[in-house]
């Protein structure tokens, strides 16, 4: 124990060492980044507190370094404990980060902290320095590792980086920091020009081209290491990449808990209304902490606070004078006046923007003519005791002398807002708006209380009746933010007004990841014409799905099919009646007006996670066969290139005879229900100019109740383009190759055939044609090809899994041969979005070739409950897809 003791002590002392020397150099006090810890007593989050750095701190620290020195041992060592933990008890405790790492002794660890400080203050060689001797006391830590490769490659040491992640390589659970490590060996090595044109453009706010740029060096979204934190509120204008980015930062900041990710963050937090206050609490944590350099922390914070209400606003300005004493801060935020005048040269914040800015003292002033600001402050007290009621009271009385306050007014829909009464909010500012009419602030006010009810369109209504001219820096930010939300989501219903992040607590950054709960019902007819009673398929697939995105721990789903399949009339032809079940054989009693039909339950339940999918669950409850079907995948995602890995089982739908399984009409037996349990491998890579290669080959068993069992793969690549890639609508284009092989032809519905389309050769060419766009309310995708294909079929026995009765009926064969031809499809799919939270969908599908005819249409209706304004608006329609289409 007490060697071990010895060496915590000395990397103690050495951290502390370093850390007052950099302290003193960058002239930021005597603080110690990420401060040395013994067990037991450490700042963790969890109870533990920091030695003290007064008399008392004195005291131990002179403890611990005689015990350094060697005079003591076990008795001494104790005598520190108790020391250090009395010292803490009486200190106060460490201020705990929003979004605290739980990794284990890593987190605790005061060296890897440490050199994350020092990266997020930008001193890199202090960081290298700190990382070495961490790994000098753990040569495989593989955070370590990564750490110290990233800020080589950084550095353009390419070979001390390559020999870093060679160690890495030996670590068993390292394949994820492999995998952002090699991306991170592509854009600092042969991406590098490119890397550097990207921070250009985004400097030079070309944002577009910055965005192009920024989608072919981070195909799937997510930019590795560090440059997660670079480029997050570039990409979260993105759509989609605000939650995205979101997630992935979350997941950073759970796992290192770096300085520099929390601030991008928080950075990312800042751009919407509904996690504002978030933010904002954030920043002044990071203020406390002082772990980010004190400039880019400020200009951060006060960029947010910009988005405030002016009083609000000017509160947070003060509260980042006192956090960042030495950094240098744009022109003050100054107060909106309590006459509701509307004009220009009564308007400071207006007056901020070209004259000068006021002193800090004369902001903390009440001054004269300020009466609304001591109701405001009232109101605020009465919240803060939770006395809602009685604040709201105190709001309307002041609301009926001053009418025309546009902050009063303000303030008591805010009030209404969290009380869950969006409509009385908004009548009570349109109702100011009747009465000063024209009013700036009048305006102001109404937008933000807009945005926050989750209307952007409104706010941006609002915001552009002001004169340009006369817009603040606050109101011109709020209408970007608005034009954003309307661009990038349709009116999804917001989990949390904005106007009241700035004092309601909300939930930690992990927690704000989790996603919103979604219930669905839609339904799904087909019809594919063919013989009567055997190919003939009409079907319908009515689906509820309830669907709860839970951020970190996954997408959760549960969903229930109900399922109505009819085969048709069966002919009262014999011959053609005789190729159903075992209605050939001698003696058989052809059944008249005979219409095979099924009906029955599917039910499943599934989950997600960063790329891995598995879900399970049982087909045909209620029909002639049921099974139990379910599925596992994996994706890996290797910078520009992907592969997936999936293991399933699954229902055969060409027929009613597959899908479901029939009664023999002449021996009463039941047949069919068929199953494919395969392997599948696909892979895709990004070639440059938009070009796209894919490739998936699939192996699988197929087994039926009283059906031969078969064999079959499948093959299918791809090289395809965008050839249009804009913000409003997409174009694809390119080439498709497909071949398929069973061993089997058991395409017939003659006992002990399964129903299904099984060639022994199948080839197939096609060029497929799909455009996607959408608006603030409408997405729509349209997807139309043309083909060529080549197939053939074996001849096979009427009864391949019984010889005998093959042999009663006069050994029949179904006839196979040559076919194919030329084919065409089309496929369109259409959703809007209602009203808070409510979205239509439709979707259409048809197939054209020689003897193949297929029709499908979909209807769906999906809803929203609670965090849809944190959500991925898809570039395309979600379809409900039935259980059976998985």
């Amino acid at each position: 124990m007490l060697p071990s003791l010895r060496r915590r002590l000395a990397a103690c002392t050495a951290a502390r060492t370093a850390a007052r020397t950099a302290a003193r150099t960058a002239a930021l006090g005597p603080d110690t980044p990420g401060p040395c810890r013994l067990a037991g007593t450490q700042g963790d989050g969890r109870g533990g507190h920091r030695l003290g750095s007064g008399f008392a701190g004195r005291i131990v620290g002179s403890a611990l370094r005689r015990l350094q020195r060697g005079g003591g041992g076990l008795l001494v060592a104790g005598a520190v404990a108790l020391a250090s933990v009395a010292v803490g008890a009486a200190a106060a405790p460490a201020p705990r980060p929003t979004a605290t790492p739980a990794t284990g002794h890593d987190a605790a660890d005061g060296l890897l902290q440490q050199a994350l400080t020092w990266q997020a203050r930008g001193r890199n060689d202090l960081a290298r320095a700190t990382l070495r001797k961490r790994l000098a006391a753990r040569p495989d830590d593989p955070r370590a590792l990564q750490l110290l490769a990233e800020l080589e490659l950084q550095a353009g040491r390419d070979a001390e980086a390559a020999a870093l992640i060679e160690r890495l390589q030996r670590q068993p659970a390292a394949a994820e920091n492999l995998a952002d490590l090699r991306a991170l060996q592509r854009l600092h090595g042969p991406d590098r020009q490119r890397l550097a044109e990207l921070r250009q453009l985004r400097r030079g706010g070309r944002h577009d081209e910055a965005l192009e740029r920024a989608r072919s060096l981070f195909p799937d979204g997510r930019p590795p290491g560090s440059l997660a934190a670079e480029f997050a509120p570039l990409l979260g204008r993105t759509p989609g990449g605000w939650l995205r980015m979101r997630r992935q930062l979350a997941e950073r900041v759970q796992q290192l808990g770096a300085p520099a990710d929390r601030l991008a963050l928080y950075d990312l937090l800042a751009q919407r209304p509904q996690t504002l206050g978030e933010a904002l609490r954030g920043y002044a944590t990071l203020a406390r902490q002082r772990q980010v350099a004190p400039q880019p922390l400020a200009d951060a914070w006060q960029r947010a606070a910009s988005a405030l209400p002016p009083a609000e606003a000017a509160a947070e300005q003060r509260r980042i004078v006192q956090a960042l004493p030495t950094a240098r801060l744009a022109a003050p935020l100054r107060e909106e006046p309590p006459t509701g005048t509307g004009t220009a040269a009564a308007s400071p914040m207006r007056a901020t923007a070209t004259g000068t800015p006021p002193a800090l003292d004369a902001l903390a002033a009440p001054g004269a003519g300020r009466p609304s600001r001591s109701v405001r402050e009232q109101a605020d007290a009465l919240l803060a005791e939770g006395r809602p009621e009685a604040a709201a009271d105190l709001l309307r009385n002041s609301l009926r002398q001053q009418p025309r306050q546009a902050w009063i007014r303000h303030d008591l829909a805010r009030l209404l807002l969290r009380q869950g009464d969006a409509p009385a909010a908004r009548a009570l500012m349109q109702e100011g708006r009747a009465l000063a009419r024209g009013d700036v602030d009048m305006l102001h006010a109404s937008a933000l209380i807009e945005a926050a009810a989750d209307r952007p369109a409104e706010a941006v209504a609002l915001l552009e009746a002001i004169l340009p001219a006369q817009r603040s820096r606050g109101q011109q930010q709020l209408l970007q933010r608005s034009r954003e939300a309307l661009a990038l989501s349709a009116a999804t219903p917001s989990a949390l007004p904005a106007a009241t992040t700035a004092t309601a607590p909300l939930a930690d950054a992990r927690a704000a990841a989790a996603g919103p709960l979604q219930l669905a019902l839609g339904t799904t007819g087909s019809m594919r014409s063919g013989a009567g009673g055997r190919s003939t398929l009409h079907a319908l697939e009515t689906s509820l799905r309830l669907q709860a995105d839970r951020g970190a721990a996954g997408a959760w789903g549960l969903q229930l099919d109900h399922l109505t399949l009819d085969a048709g009339r069966l002919p009262d032809d014999p011959e053609e009646a005789g190729e159903l079940g075992q209605l050939a054989l001698p003696g058989a009693t052809l059944p008249t007006g005979l219409q095979p039909r099924a009906e029955g339950l599917a039910l499943g339940v599934d989950w997600a996670r960063d790329g891995r999918r598995v879900d399970l669950g049982v087909s045909g409850l209620g029909l002639p066969v049921q099974n139990l079907v379910g599925g596992w995948s994996r994706r890996f995602d290797l910078g520009d290139q992907a592969f997936t890995v999936e293991l399933s089982r699954r229902i055969e739908t060409g027929g009613l005879l597959a899908w479901a399984g029939q009664r023999d009409p002449s021996s009463g037996q039941v047949w069919g229900g068929v199953t494919n349990t395969s392997v599948a491998l696909r892979a895709s890579r990004d070639l440059p100019e938009g070009w796209s290669l894919a490739g998936s080959l699939r192996l699988g068993s197929l087994r039926g109740r009283h059906v031969a069992d078969n064999t079959a793969w499948w093959w299918r690549g791809s090289l395809e383009r965008r050839w249009i890639d804009r913000p409003g609508w997409q174009l694809e284009a390119g080439l498709v190759a497909a071949a398929w092989r069973y061993a089997h032809n058991l395409s017939g519905h003659t006992w002990g055939h399964g129903g299904y389309y099984s060639p022994q050769r199948y080839l197939s060419l096609a060029l497929p044609v799909e455009a996607s766009g959408r608006t603030p309310q409408w997405r729509w995708s349209l997807r139309a090809s043309v083909s060529r294909s080549w197939t053939r079929e074996d001849d096979v026995a009427y009864f391949p899994t019984d010889a005998a009765l093959q042999a009663a009926a006069g050994e029949p064969v179904h006839r196979g041969g040559r076919g194919g031809g030329f084919g065409r499809a089309l496929r369109a799919s259409v959703e809007t979005d209602l009203q808070r939270g409510w979205v239509l969908g439709a979707r259409l599908e048809l197939e054209r070739s020689s003897d193949y005819a297929p029709n499908r249409a979909s209807l769906y209706l999906r809803r929203h409950f609670g965090g849809g304004a944190d959500t991925d608006t898809p570039r395309s329609p979600q379809w409900l897809t039935p259980l059976s289409r998985r």
